[in-house]
């Protein structure tokens, strides 16, 4: 009981410090905010179905990287990106995500982590247009 209690109580903690802006389009969405025994995190919609998999260790507020678009972290640590419908856009296999436009406009620059850092860029539709096999990519500015 003690341990279904904490549960309860670290939940309240995640979700009030989940983020103003994520709970205004989560309502808007209809979506609730789920963690499963593991600390896995998800969504499930108002009649409780799931829409996001409790299969995240974090997610950050839609918008911040591209409009309806929320940064996921699975429990590697590892980065990709789901949509306002629940859709994995992006998997989550990147070590480090760049903004957009930073060095090519629509283009974000992603890192993983072989034996060597290797970067490539993925564009507004989640696509991989250069892979990431370079370990140094200069753009001229």
């Amino acid at each position: 009981m003690k341990k279904v209690f904490l549960l309860f109580v670290i939940s309240l903690l995640s979700i009030n410090s989940f983020g103003q802006e994520k709970t205004t389009l989560l309502k808007k969405l209809g979506w609730i905010y789920v963690r499963n025994m593991e600390g896995l995190i998800g969504f499930i919609d108002s009649k409780g179905k799931e829409v996001v998999p409790m299969k995240y260790a974090n997610i950050d507020s839609f918008g911040e990287y591209k409009d309806d678009w929320a940064r996921v972290e699975n429990e590697q640590g590892l980065i990709g990106f789901i949509d306002s419908k629940g859709k994995e856009i992006v998997p989550t296999k990147y070590l480090r995500v760049y903004p957009f436009g930073e060095d090519k406009e629509n283009w974000a620059k992603v890192m993983i982590k072989d034996e060597l850092e290797l970067y490539g860029y993925i564009n507004l539709d989640g696509k991989e247009i250069v892979k990431p096999i370079y370990t140094k990519i200069l753009v001229p500015k």
